[in-house]
């Protein structure tokens, strides 16, 4: 395949064809995959890798909606440890206090229960989202491995709400 290749653009008399040739030549040798050059595409259950790029937005996982107000989550890497992230769209016209409990697949674990039990937040209308790892918007809204289970270092591989209730104040 490489003396293919090589022929191929020897046979092409422009320099820039051979300059070209001689970039793709060297990228197949390196043995990187032409798919991760200027690729920037996340596939679902991938975690996201924000730890040191404040610049890329988490992707967001919608989780569903309780009395008009939405509930997402995502999944992203904060120096070298899954973290979730969570994000909350309140499409009511006044301010709701949120409850929930949370579940997490881990790599020890399927479907426990976060030792922290209920957590509540009264949202504003609009959106309120912990976008990144560095800087808390709000404590409920970045969940730590050390926060999934104080026994070991949670490694989440998945995570959903449990026992969701809204009411408006």
């Amino acid at each position: 395949m490489k003396l293919v290749l090589l022929n191929f653009f020897k046979s092409r008399g422009s320099s820039q064809v051979k300059g070209l040739g001689l970039f793709i030549f060297l990228i197949y040798l390196s043995g990187i995959p032409s798919s991760s050059l200027g690729s920037n595409k996340y596939f679902p259950g991938e975690v996201s890798r924000i730890s040191s790029r404040s610049d890329i937005a988490p992707k967001w996982v919608f989780d569903k909606t309780v009395k008009n107000v939405d509930f997402y989550h995502s999944i992203v890497s904060c120096n070298g440890k899954n973290v979730v992230l969570l994000k909350f769209n309140n499409r009511n016209n006044r301010k709701v206090r949120v409850a929930w409990k949370e579940a997490f697949d881990t790599q020890r674990e399927k479907g426990i229960e976060g030792f922290l039990g209920q957590k509540q937040l009264e949202l504003r209308p609009g959106i309120t989202a912990q976008t990144n790892c560095n800087s808390i918007k709000f404590k409920e809204g970045i969940i730590q491995s050390h926060q999934v289970n104080p026994t070991y270092a949670a490694d989440v591989l998945k995570f959903n709400y449990k026992d969701i209730s809204v009411t408006k104040l």
